[in-house]
């Protein structure tokens, strides 16, 4: 999905403004390696050190390979973080909405420093200040379209009665993901800090607040 989605973007930037081109088809392999080179290398060094040759020589092909696909470091930047959300699992099991939102937050939990997202996430964060048009782009490609995912889940328990219709759903998209952002972050300093049944205990604490108001509560 990472690939198809990707090339379908990469075809767009190509075909934008100008009428179809004859030709090669482009490699989705070749698409894929420079994607993967480029957010390794964001993930060991920041985006601020990378350059486009150390994106070729990375992922094994030339410079103008890269920049046939993408125009400048801004592009390739903007895309490769995108893809990050393409990673996620497209859909949580669970009998209840609030089933499937404890095991989308328990896939964060238990895949967040070891996945590339989790490895580019304080880096991201550093540029809120030293570089905030980096950081808006992370938080415009990356974080929020994760954001809208955990909306579109709580306004399904609402459908469903599982929350008050009432509740802030942007709010309580913040309640619940920033603590399993943080103990991750947190993981970097402690051994265990963030063991089995946390994630359960965080849905259980945020549910017993939005969960619909009973009868001899009013």
């Amino acid at each position: 999905m990472v690939v198809e989605r990707l090339h379908a973007t990469i075809h767009a930037h190509a075909n934008h403004g100008q009428g179809r081109r004859r030709g090669r088809p482009r490699s989705v392999e070749a698409d894929r390696a420079i994607v993967d080179a480029a957010l390794e290398l964001i993930a060991e060094g920041g985006i601020g050190t990378l350059s486009m040759e150390q994106v070729a020589g990375r992922a094994g092909v030339g410079k103008a390979t890269v920049y046939r696909r993408w125009p400048s470091k801004e592009a390739l930047v903007g895309d490769a973080l995108a893809t990050l959300n393409d990673r996620m699992p497209e859909d949580f099991d669970g009998e209840t909405v609030r089933d499937q939102i404890t095991a989308a937050l328990e896939h964060i939990r238990c895949h967040g420093m070891q996945t590339l997202a989790g490895r580019i996430y304080p880096r991201m964060l550093g540029y809120r200040r030293s570089n905030p048009e980096w950081f808006e782009i992370f938080q415009k490609r990356v974080l929020e379209p994760r954001r809208e995912r955990f909306r579109q889940m709580l306004r399904n328990a609402v459908e469903v009665g599982e929350i008050r219709p009432d509740v802030d759903v942007d709010l309580a998209t913040t309640l619940l993901v920033s603590p399993i952002l943080y103990l991750n972050l947190y993981s970097t300093r402690t051994p265990d800090p963030k063991p089995d049944g946390t994630t359960e205990k965080i849905v259980e604490l945020l549910f017993s607040g939005l969960g619909p108001t009973r009868a001899n509560d009013s």
